[in-house]
């Protein structure tokens, strides 16, 4: 006996009759064929339909009933199905099986590979298609559907959907990166003229869908550990990575590095082109200097007494402080490497919704208010990592794939250190936490050090943080900064007075709420 429980679509449900009649015709199942999936699915296949059934799964009435309308809600949720799917229950003798049917569509991994030879750019346009399905759904809904080809097809009308029932939690592209290397391989037509016009139709979706080129920025970081098989496949994703690369530093052509999808070199808009000319010199690291002018420019006066040119600042320029235009310009001069922090992307596109508390939206609302466009596109494109042949640079913490949400403290840094270890990465300066110091894993075990100076050379790999420059919150009141030299490996904490009541008079006289500048005179 068949029951059906409902179509997707809400509206009138595929019939029992075609249902039973799909049931009739069993199909083998078979790796690399025009039917594949799991031993524990039973296919049915039919000229009009496909029908699925999950043998793994036995219920009682009650269960079977209550497991498939769950089923069927996700998928109305999820909004990635043919509106006819039909979800229905199968009453044998002695056994109840939950199963779905949909009308039965052309499939990427069997049609696509011919079609790019005949009709290429069909082909790229269904492709860009499924990614835009892809990415709605993880955007609407936090999860990821299975991105293999034969999870896919396509209508006649050129109506894209998704064909397995399988659904995991969103992983910010990381299944997603690894997957395009997979697909071009198996399109063995996809050539580097077809990725240009895929990468920038990728690059049109991602600002559409999500709204933001951060995510652009956290695509083309995930990309850098992909690793292609053969020369066609990484040429081609260097290709796709270029497009991305253009589309999140729009206005900075002339300072793009494109990604080598694979290498240790990493995708960065630089804002000196001759930073890191001299990589052997002494390295200024400034972080969270938080739109505190005063503290900042004490902190530049002290690195031209020590003449010590090249500087990298690990976000948050803006937030919290009163002189954010006034630090942007600042830092413009400077020859620096400017990466992006989360305040930064904060007031760049007015996305509090992750990590900041009242007083922090408060900070970056006055602060949007006081910016201009140019200030806020300076900032929105300013890359959130950059990598040398050394060294890595984050805001945040490694092992966070926004690179500015996460922290690097006692109760992460293991798992961060561990990070480093898998990706062959030495050293990795980050900011955030506001607090100075070094976690370090050396062949004693791991552990945390705060010394003035510090011999890196000996840790298997560190994660070293010179503390914030405008909000420091060690019990300092002085600005913090930290000085790498490459050539003996040591990590130094400095800190230079300033005179933090002045930053707290304007904060007054702009009426800040108290809790923002009282904070400045106890270095918390």
């Amino acid at each position: 006996m068949l029951t059906v429980v409902g179509g997707v679509s809400g509206r009138e449900p595929i019939a029992v009759s075609d249902i039973a009649a799909t049931l009739q015709q069993p199909q083998e199942l078979q790796h690399n064929t025009l039917f594949t999936g799991r031993p524990a699915t039973q296919l049915f296949v039919a000229s009009r339909f496909v029908a699925k059934l999950r043998t793994d799964f036995v219920f009682q009435s009650q269960d079977a009933e209550k497991r498939a309308l769950s089923a069927l809600a996700l998928d109305r949720r999820l909004n990635a199905y043919h509106p006819e799917k039909t979800w229905f229950l199968w009453h044998t003798d002695d056994q109840i099986f939950i199963g779905n049917i949909a009308p039965r569509i052309h499939t990427f991994h069997s049609t696509l590979p011919e079609l790019l030879q005949r009709k290429p750019a069909q082909a790229l346009t269904l492709l860009a298609q499924l990614c835009r399905l892809y990415f709605s759904v993880a955007h609407e809904s936090g999860f990821r559907l299975d991105e293999g080809l034969s999870n896919f097809g396509w209508t006649d009308a050129g109506a894209v959907y998704y064909l397995d029932d399988d659904r995991y939690q969103w992983d910010l592209f990381t299944s997603f990166a690894s997957i395009l290397a997979v697909w071009i391989r198996q399109l063995a037509e996809f050539s580097t003229e077809h990725a240009d016009i895929f990468g920038q139709s990728l690059c049109d979706i991602l600002l559409d869908v999500f709204q933001s080129p951060h995510k652009i920025q956290v695509l083309l970081g995930q990309l850098r550990y992909c690793i292609a098989v053969g020369g066609r496949e990484q040429q081609c994703l260097n290709t796709i990575s270029a497009c991305l690369t253009k589309a999140a530093y729009p206005q900075r052509p002339d300072r793009h590095r494109s990604l080598a999808v694979g290498s240790t070199q990493l995708s960065a808009a630089e804002t000196s082109g001759d930073c890191n000319a001299n990589v052997t010199s002494p390295l200024a690291i400034l972080a969270d200097i938080h739109a505190n002018l005063f503290a900042l420019q004490a902190v530049l006066a002290d690195l031209r007494v020590r003449q010590i040119s090249r500087i990298l600042v690990l976000g948050d320029i803006v937030g919290y402080g009163p002189h954010p235009r006034e630090c942007i310009e600042v830092l413009k001069q400077q020859n620096a490497i400017i990466i992006q922090g989360n305040h930064d992307y904060a007031a760049a596109s007015g996305d509090v919704s992750t990590g900041f508390s009242k007083l922090a939206c408060w900070a970056i609302d006055w602060t949007r208010r006081v910016l201009t466009q140019d200030d806020m596109r300076w900032l929105a494109e300013l890359p959130p990592y950059f990598q040398s042949d050394s060294w890595l640079a984050v805001h945040g913490a490694p092992i966070d794939k926004n690179y500015f949400y996460g922290y690097v403290y006692h109760m992460t840094y293991e798992a961060n250190l561990d990070w480093l270890v898998q990706h062959q990465i030495a050293l990795a300066f980050h900011g955030h936490s506001h607090v100075a110091g070094v976690y370090r894993r050396d062949a004693a075990g791991d552990s945390r050090c705060d010394h003035a100076l510090q011999l890196l050379s000996s840790a298997r790999c560190a994660l070293a943080c010179p503390g914030s420059v405008g909000q420091p919150r060690s019990g300092k009141t002085a600005a913090e900064y930290g000085i790498f030299r490459p050539a003996d490996a040591t990590f130094e904490l400095l800190s230079v007075g300033y005179d933090y009541q002045r930053t707290m008079d304007v904060m007054r006289a702009a009426n800040f709420p108290p809790a923002l500048y009282e904070r400045l005179a106890q270095g918390r």
